[in-house]
């Protein structure tokens, strides 16, 4: 998915349930939850994820981390994110979103290195490599890929970060496509949550 810096705002229909696991979510008890819809290859995806983690630390938010497949992704991109699923299923939320800090902040050119990113993925708190293995043959991450794939049509995703805001109360969800500075996100909450 090609990353871009531009702000496009979309109204999306109110009580609309995006079904997704529960490693995937940083719970702080906010009135608002973001999808955020993130590519390992956006270079802005990185930085969005900074205002999300301090949005999270603040309780302004809860937060739901999504990786977008793309059909033009490296082989080795596409495995990635299928090991990063799986880590998720057998560790939970704290190594799901410490591995995703992890790639986010990497180079592009290091994650097409399989033999660096193999190292990132198992070096870090004990991972079991056969684990993640007997998991990926299950393919359980093509259901998390199709749904992820299908939040990009839904929603018209252009580039990412995509960033779905969910007010808990009636209001309607919007999404916002493009990198989001702090300031403005927390208007756009503040706006959502009354």
């Amino acid at each position: 998915m090609n990353s871009a810096l531009f702000f496009f705002f979309l109204v999306i229909s109110s009580n609309f349930d995006i079904e997704h696991k529960s490693w995937q979510i940083q719970e702080t008890g906010a009135k608002v939850t973001i999808h955020a819809l993130m590519d390992v290859d956006c270079p802005y995806c990185s930085r969005q994820r900074v205002v999300l983690n301090k949005l999270t630390m603040n309780k302004e938010v809860n937060w739901v981390l999504w990786f977008i497949p793309s059909s033009d992704k490296e082989e080795n991109t596409h495995k990635l994110m299928a090991n990063l699923y799986c880590i998720g299923e057998l560790y939970g939320t704290e190594h799901y979103f410490k591995l995703s800090e992890k790639l986010l902040s990497t180079p592009n050119h290091l994650l097409e290195n399989s033999n660096y990113t193999h190292t990132l993925l198992f070096s870090s708190p004990p991972i079991e490599r056969l684990e993640v293995e007997a998991c990926l043959s299950k393919k359980h991450a093509d259901k998390y890929f199709k749904r992820a794939q299908h939040l990009v049509e839904t929603f018209k995703l252009k580039g990412t970060p995509g960033l779905l805001i969910q007010p808990s109360n009636d209001a309607s969800s919007f999404m916002l496509q493009g990198y989001t500075n702090y300031k403005t996100l927390l208007e756009k909450i503040k706006e959502a949550s009354n």
